[in-house]
């Protein structure tokens, strides 16, 4: 099994938006193949040095433009983007 490409599937299997104007509130939970949070995942909004990192529990909220990308990275595996 390829666990790089079951993580960043994975990454999209709790994600939730709230409106704020132009802006979004992003919030997820970042998991591998397991289904097993991820601790530690660099989320950082493409081309800035805004970002944050995962929980203990694989979960993240940062503050997204319409127009951002996120870009997940952790030791091992391959960056995904994911677009907004």
């Amino acid at each position: 099994m390829n666990s790089k490409k079951q993580f960043f599937l994975a990454i999209l299997s709790l994600f939730t938006m709230a409106i704020y104007a132009q802006s979004y509130q992003v919030s997820g939970t970042v998991t591998d193949s397991d289904n097993q949070p991820l601790p530690g995942v660099s989320v950082t909004i493409e081309g800035t040095t805004r970002g944050t990192t995962t929980d203990f529990d694989g979960k993240y909220t940062i503050k997204v433009e319409s127009s951002e990308n996120l870009i997940f990275s952790y030791v091992g595996y391959n960056d995904k983007k994911l677009q907004m």
